[in-house]
């Protein structure tokens, strides 16, 4: 039998779709492990960690 020729262009879209593919399915496993977790995701978008109070970081009345 004579296998089928492939254009380049397509099989360069059946690869970025591969990719795509493997993206998402991280994307859902990343976040349904957070939501077993139950614990609040850090901010990529801070230079400083998340999840902890801000009170003590602005306010002198905690000090004695």
């Amino acid at each position: 039998m004579a296998e089928a020729i492939i254009p380049w262009w397509r099989t360069n879209i059946l690869s970025n779709h591969k990719q795509l593919w493997e993206q998402s399915l991280l994307a859902i496993a990343l976040y349904q492990a957070t939501l077993m977790l139950a614990v609040r995701t850090l901010s990529r978008a801070s230079f400083a960690p998340t999840g902890f109070d801000q009170t003590f970081l602005c306010c002198s009345t905690h000090w004695p």
